[in-house]
């Protein structure tokens, strides 16, 4: 009987040892199997950061739509994928880029599984900027602009109207309050030329006309300068003035003193820059008219 006894404790004793070891070989496969699903949802993280960066980076160069492939792509690739190809798409507005990465399994091998492909994909949009930091105290008035065409984007003294030469007084707008700008005039006027406005100003807001000449600091030449434009500038005096859009010009002369420029005289205060596409840093995405100035972001 006790011979019986002790072979039964020594048969129990091999059978725990038996579900020992086949419990510790199922947890050792599900910790792999965790360990590798981890690793594939990181995978999946950082393709989706680089395909959004490539979106976003492609969509800056827009309408151009073999600069947007090329700025789409390299982007890609700086963030560690040059051996993925992406597919990118662009169209007129959008850049859409996708891309699948084959990510090896270190664990899961022991079951039978190598490897997982992860997909990711993004679409950036350009759509007008309907509120645009940074944008300086002039307005012109609303009109179709052709790409590369100069235009006089601030009058000189003596070729305005009703005391108006195209300036505008930020001063009036809501925000200024929240502005680290102070005071007002000449003096404000010269500082918002040559650093731009401090808070988004939006379609549809109320500014009223800045008086005057306004001459002082110049720009630098070939700056992008934001203009917002205006529903008008034919009003008699410092009065409200509705701002419709905003648009991207590149400053070629501001005049400090009266010059001659192409056998023409240049009267002091004038600012001229021919239209561009552009796309703001800083604004929001909108529905109005687009006037050349516009927004970048993900859609989907």
């Amino acid at each position: 009987m006790l011979k019986k006894l002790k072979r039964l404790k020594k048969e129990e004793h091999g059978q725990a040892l038996v579900f020992f070891v086949g419990i510790f070989a199922i947890l050792l496969a599900v910790m792999a199997f965790v360990v590798d699903v981890g690793n594939v949802y990181v995978e999946k993280a950082k393709l989706q950061n680089a395909v959004d960066a490539a979106a976003l980076a492609g969509a800056y160069d827009l309408p151009n739509e073999t600069n947007a492939t090329g700025n789409a792509d390299v982007y890609f690739d700086s963030n560690g994928y040059a051996d993925v190809v992406p597919i990118i798409a662009p169209d007129a507005d959008s850049v859409s880029v996708t891309a699948t990465k084959q990510v090896d399994y270190v664990f899961a091998q022991i079951i039978g599984l190598n490897y997982a492909n992860v997909t990711a994909s993004a679409t950036a949009t350009i759509t007008p900027a309907d509120g645009v930091t940074g944008v300086i105290p002039v307005g012109v008035v609303q009109q179709k602009f052709n790409i590369g065409q100069e235009y006089t984007l601030k009058e000189g003294g003596g070729d305005g109207a009703n005391g108006n030469f195209g300036g505008l007084d930020f001063g009036t707008l809501t925000s200024f309050k929240n502005s680290a700008f102070k005071g007002g005039g000449a003096s404000l006027f010269q500082n918002l030329i040559t650093k731009g406005y401090d808070q988004p100003i939006y379609v549809n807001e109320k500014v009223k006309t800045e008086t005057g000449a306004m001459t002082g600091k110049s720009f630098t030449k070939d700056k992008i300068a934001f203009i917002p434009i205006v529903d008008s500038m034919d009003v008699k005096g410092k009065k409200e003035v509705t701002i419709v859009g905003f648009a991207a010009f590149k400053v070629k002369n501001y005049s400090e003193e009266t010059t001659e420029i192409d056998g023409k005289t240049v009267k002091k205060g004038v600012i001229v820059g021919t239209f561009e596409y552009d796309v703001a840093a800083s604004s929001v995405a909108g529905t109005y008219t687009d006037s050349g100035l516009r927004n970048v972001r993900l859609t989907e």
